[in-house]
This record gives structure tokens, C-alpha cells and sequence, in this order.
């Protein structure tokens, strides 16, 4: 096997992706929150709109894939700005139950116009042809990683694994 300077596209796909790396697209600086916090709010949020408004800090921990202890800490930083209230479980005392306060919605909401607004852009940018081909090559791009040693594979259940 020869090295990425053996093969130009090889070494331009690279770059490629590595240029995602430089450029903080996924930083929400308008909401003033940590691109971290944000996933555990949207996580939250994302369990509200399914119609479970409470989750426990090990389900934030499984679907962020991060531990108990790294979710806890965020938690501790998003109560202390009230973005997110903890409640004790009244069939399980031992569990902690979080739900989102009306200032974390409206910090979610404004985080998902602002994405969208990025996305938007892109496409605007990008004109709708070449929008789609980016899509559809980088689906084509996330499969082929997803299945190959190194990637995080999809979930055996439909071949695709929603995170938070």
C-alpha cells in the first residue's frame, strides 16, 4: 500500500477533509454556547419533540456516546445559566431526570435557525446541481467510512444510527 503523496486524489481528499478542521462551522458563537453543550441541548430537545420530555443523564451519555461524568459536568455548567432543570424521579429517587427550560428551547431554536441559515448559504453558494451531488457524495463517503475498520459503523438494526 502506497502513501496518500502516491496518489493526487488520495492526497486531495485529504486536505479535503481536513480543511473541515479549520473552519469552526459547528461553533454556535450567536448563541454563546460551546458546540458540546449544544449537542446535549439538542439531545434533550430532540427527546421533547418525541414526546419525552425527561431524560436520564445515562441516555444522554449512551446517544452522545461521551461518559456519565462528561454529560454530568456540561449539565452542571447548562443549570447553572438555566438552560436545563434536574428533577428527582419519583419511582427511582437514585435517578435524576433533565428536562429543558424555556430558555433552553429558545436556545436550541436559535441554534437550528443558524444552521440552517450556514446550510442555506451553502446551497445558495453552491447552486442546487452541485448541492445535491455534494450530498449525495458525502452519504456515499459516510457509508463507505461508517463500514470500514476505523469508523464508527451503522447501527445493525436499519443501517443508520441517529445520534444526538
Amino acid at each position: 500500500m502506497g502513501s496518500a503523496a502516491d496518489n493526487p486524489a488520495v492526497e486531495q481528499l485529504i486536505r479535503a477533509f481536513l480543511k473541515f478542521r479549520e473552519v469552526d462551522w459547528l461553533h454556535h458563537a450567536e448563541t454563546g454556547h460551546k458546540h458540546s453543550e449544544i449537542k446535549v441541548l439538542l439531545c434533550i430537545y430532540r427527546e421533547e419533540k418525541e414526546g419525552r420530555p425527561y431524560m436520564r443523564v445515562s441516555q444522554i451519555s449512551r446517544k452522545l456516546r461521551v461518559t456519565a461524568p462528561t454529560v454530568t459536568q456540561l449539565l452542571n455548567s447548562l443549570e447553572d445559566r438555566e438552560l436545563i432543570e434536574r428533577i428527582s424521579d419519583e419511582t427511582d429517587r437514585r435517578t435524576v431526570l433533565v428536562k429543558l427550560t424555556s430558555q433552553g428551547k429558545a436556545v436550541i431554536e436559535a441554534s437550528r435557525r443558524e444552521f440552517y441559515r450556514l446550510f442555506s448559504g451553502l446551497a445558495e453558494y453552491l447552486g442546487e446541481e452541485e448541492s445535491r451531488q455534494l450530498a449525495e457524495l458525502l452519504a456515499k463517503a459516510y457509508q463507505y467510512l461508517s463500514e470500514n475498520p476505523g469508523g464508527s459503523g451503522p447501527s445493525p438494526k436499519n443501517g443508520v444510527e441517529r445520534h444526538c
